[in-house]
């Protein structure tokens, strides 16, 4: 059978720096307030923008005069917060701001003032021991900064509770909350490799509250990347996504440059032919203290699953004048010794253009560190280095040095899933996916509405989506009613993680959207871009929806229709191995099913 149908998804190896917020959001509406006599409580509506300008929470400061104090809330759909511990009778300004991360990143501020009521006088008999304090039972560290928090409640079950649970990092007073009815939870937000403490209170429906539980530590677990059919890559766009460091006790500090920014004294870009993109990359240098010999980079935990070998890559630049040595450790876990993988020196290596180092390494632990260090043997040596395009794959490599000098080969890397093979094997089992007759007589697929053909995402396409693709399509519509082409769900079929979907917006046009969506953080199905066609129904239409970095072109009957500049964040999505790959809807929930021919 014809491949008419065909996503093709080409993964494309450059570097770009990306904010994923195009402006800060409008801010918050609605605004209501309620004071008690040591509390005030807010309530609002999310901005009426917060469809089209993401909204990752809100801010709210205030304080007697000024507003001094401010606590951040996560969360478009948190609408509600008490401020508490206040003055009796006395008044507050409120400053309330809705925020994401792009370059403003506040909204407009709204300001607010009220006045706490009177206090009235209770029995000591009636104050606290209402209810007891929650008894924090286990902590248990997991990978990546995530912990699961235990706690028991010994108080009745006749109202409805919720727990404020309140955590630090050890020896800081900067404070985090988490709001939870349910007495084991995980919190996902903490850095790997840190002491945090944890304190819990449980406050009902009817107000009343319990004193905060006993603090309890633990120490999260260092991040570790396991490595089994792909790769572990980084590009330095992100810093802290790669999760290396500069070792703080080395010296010399590794520090990222943005090639964009004009400045000669520092090494061009890779792909220097590629112009108006950001590329970042890491360097180390000699800096003018004699006594400041060596800089290293450390890292995170990588575990290779399977096979006894792994194959590391990376881009360095060496500067003519450089004299010192470049050296690559391998750090087991297990052992503080420090295992030499590379080492040459500055004077032996290529200079003056990126060059690019494979290493085929046997495998000696399960779970270690990589060390990139530069060094200067005496005190007059002066050296400059970059580095770029880190990666990690399970095997044997395929080579060892190779030039780059400006060379774009071998920059793309190409997967290709035709999703007709998927289809394929529904058509004798289910009525409504059939065989017909595709263009120029051609065979092809005809999906009918309530057709349901679903396969689990991670068995034929990878956990991190590519940083570049294409979709290309053949298709003829039945109706105008359109609806998904395909559609990537998270796993309770809510949240749309990667789709394009065609609708109807008049009697001559309709819109062909693509979705894009980081289930990790967003609560809401994003689309990345649209673009409005003429009808397609009844048709044959070819068309290609192509992400190249901060573009998304469209090409419609094979003409080259419309480009959009858009601003995505992660540049790679990570997809969990439970998302579900729909074809011809967006599954039983969000539905919007084809009636088409492929």
């Amino acid at each position: 059978m014809g491949r008419l149908l065909l996503l093709h998804i080409c993964a494309i190896l450059s570097v770009v720096y990306s904010q994923e917020e195009f402006r800060a959001p409008d801010p918050p509406t609605s605004i209501k307030t309620k004071p008690t006599s040591d509390t005030i409580t807010l309530w609002w509506e999310p901005p009426e923008s917060h469809l089209q300008v993401l909204v990752r929470g809100y801010t709210i400061s205030y304080g007697i005069g000024t507003p001094s104090r401010k606590l951040v809330l996560e969360g478009v759909h948190t609408n509600s917060f008490t401020i508490e511990n206040l003055k009796p009778n006395t008044t507050y300004v409120i400053v309330l701001t809705a925020y994401n991360e792009a370059d403003e990143e506040d909204s407009e501020k709204v300001y607010i003032t009220e006045t706490t009521d009177i206090e009235k006088t209770v029995d000591n008999d009636t104050i606290y021991n209402y209810l007891k304090a929650p008894r924090i039972t286990e902590i248990i560290p997991m990978k990546n900064g995530i912990v699961e928090l235990k706690f028991d409640d010994s108080n009745t079950e006749n109202t409805m509770k919720n727990y404020f649970v309140i955590y630090n990092i050890y020896g800081t007073d900067d404070e985090f909350e988490v709001i939870t009815t349910n007495k084991n939870i995980l919190i996902d937000d903490l850095n790997a490799g840190v002491k945090y403490e944890f304190k819990v209170k449980v406050k009902d429906s009817e107000g009343n509250e319990s004193e905060f539980s006993e603090k309890k530590s633990v120490v999260t677990l260092d991040d570790i990347i396991s490595i089994d059919n792909e790769p572990a890559n980084c590009d330095f766009e992100k810093e802290k996504d790669c999760k290396f460091v500069s070792d703080k006790e080395a010296p010399l500090k590794w520090k990222t440059i943005d090639s964009k920014l004009p400045d000669s004294y520092y090494p061009s870009p890779r792909y220097n032919d590629i112009s108006e993109e950001t590329f970042h990359y890491m360097i180390l240098e000699a800096s003018s203290d004699p006594y400041d010999t060596f800089g290293r980079f450390l890292s995170p935990n990588y575990q290779i699953l399977h096979k006894s070998h792994f194959c590391l890559t990376l881009w360095i630049y060496v500067t003519p004048s450089s004299k010192g040595s470049f050296t690559i450790f391998m750090k087991p876990s297990d052992t503080q010794e420090h295992e030499i993988i590379y080492k040459e020196r500055f004077e032996k290596m290529s200079t003056s253009h990126w060059s690019k180092l494979s290493l085929d390494i046997k495998k000696s632990n399960s779970i270690f560190k990589i060390i990139i260090e530069g060094q200067k043997l005496v005190t007059s040596e002066k050296f400059m280095i970059a580095i770029d395009d880190f990666s990690i794959r399970s095997g044997h490599c395929d080579g060892s040095w190779s030039d780059d000098s400006n060379n774009l080969n071998g920059k793309y890397d190409e997967t290709y899933l035709d999703v007709l093979l998927l289809v394929k094997d529904h058509v004798k089992s289910d009525s409504k996916v059939y065989e017909t007759k595709g263009l120029d007589g051609f065979p092809a697929v005809a999906i009918q509405r309530g057709a349901e053909i679903v396969v689990p995402y991670r068995s034929y396409l990878p956990e991190r989506f590519y940083r570049n693709f294409a979709i290309v399509t053949t298709v003829k519509l039945s109706d105008k009613k359109g609806g998904f082409l395909f559609s990537v769900l998270n796993p309770f079929d809510t949240i749309i993680a990667l789709g394009v979907s065609i609708t109807e917006i008049g009697p001559s046009g309709m819109n062909i959207s693509l979705y894009y969506t980081n289930t990790n953080s967003q609560v809401e199905s994003n689309i990345l871009a649209s673009f409005i066609v003429p009808d397609m129904a009844y048709n044959w239409t070819h068309f290609a929806i192509e992400v190249n970095e901060d573009a998304v072109i469209l090409y419609f009957n094979c003409k080259k229709y419309q480009v959009k500049q858009v601003r995505r964040k992660p540049m790679q999505l990570p997809i969990d191995d439970v998302h579900k790959l729909y074809v011809g809807s967006a599954g039983p929930i969000i539905g919007h099913s084809f009636e088409v021919s492929l």
